[in-house]
């Protein structure tokens, strides 16, 4: 389909989302109850098959056209966006490579995924971001990024009592 509709990737369901949307929420759905995602072994084998089966399509999606990663669906979120949220590493990591960009983006609520990562309290997608962000030599400029709020990574660290994200934070904005 992607072959012979390559714009098809770009287009929003009525709802507001992607095909890529669609397949990591889909994803999502056959995802074990451990917010790391690190326990498989509570799927049952054919949920685990089903969903490698959906991550082998996703890498395929993004291998195919790297700015999927980028559509913007309702708010303006991306699906770099809804892996931070979701606290989902491996992908975070993935997409990052194919489209190092990604991360500049914003939600209407000019958040990026950094933002999303700590309102989300999920600290290992955080570090990820982190330390692409200090690979590309950018963590000075977006760390610095306030949302729609007036709230930088630091503000909605404290406010929400992370203290390993105040620290990286700190320790990377100095």
């Amino acid at each position: 389909m992607m072959r012979l509709m390559p714009s098809f990737g770009n287009k929003l369901n009525p709802q507001g989302v992607s095909p890529l949307d669609l397949a990591l929420q889909s994803r999502e759905g056959l995802s074990p109850s451990d917010p790391d995602l690190q326990k498989m072994e509570e799927l049952s084998s054919e949920d685990r098959d089903l969903r490698n089966r959906i991550t082998l399509t996703i890498s395929r999606l993004i291998n195919f056209d790297k700015e999927l990663i980028r559509v913007k669906g309702r708010g303006s979120f991306t699906p770099l966006h809804y892996v931070a949220e979701k606290g989902d590493i491996d992908l975070l990591a993935e997409f990052l490579l194919a489209c190092p960009e990604s991360i500049m983006d914003r939600t209407i609520r000019d958040e990026t995924a950094l933002h999303i990562a700590v309102k989300n309290s999920k600290l290992q997608a955080f570090k990820v971001l982190l330390g692409w962000l200090r690979r590309i030599r950018k963590h000075h400029r977006v760390l610095g990024w306030k949302d729609d709020e007036g709230n930088t990574l630091l503000h909605i660290a404290v406010s929400t009592s992370q203290t390993q994200a105040c620290y990286l934070s700190i320790l990377r904005f100095s």
